[in-house]
């Protein structure tokens, strides 16, 4: 009966060291492939950095936060934006305009 029990117990060791083994290769594997990351590298055209987009859009948003249009106030208005063409954040500029004619009651 003691043979048997060290037979039982060997096993149970040799078991054991596999399955810590197979444990540690998992583990490295996994933090292999999460340190390699799936990232990509792209490139953007844009004439200005975020921080300085950041920047503009709030100075605009603040600008056009001061006009005060309550006086249009359920008024038909057309909004015409020919004197802002050519600026490079035109499409920013008009849109904000004309959310703030919305808000403020303004039929467009």
């Amino acid at each position: 009966m003691p043979g048997l029990f060290r037979l039982i117990t060997a096993l149970h060791s040799t078991d054991r060291h596999r399955f810590g083994a197979a444990l540690c290769r998992f583990v490295l594997l996994a933090i292999a492939l999460q340190s390699t990351g799936c990232g990509t590298t792209r490139m953007s055209d844009t004439f200005r950095t975020g921080t300085e987009q950041l920047l503009l859009s709030t100075a605009i948003d603040r600008a056009i936060n001061d006009m005060d249009f309550s006086t249009l106030a359920g008024r038909d208005v057309y909004f015409d934006p020919q004197y802002l063409r050519g600026i490079t954040d035109e499409g920013y500029v008009v849109s904000s305009i004309r959310q703030k004619l919305l808000a403020c009651g303004v039929y467009l």
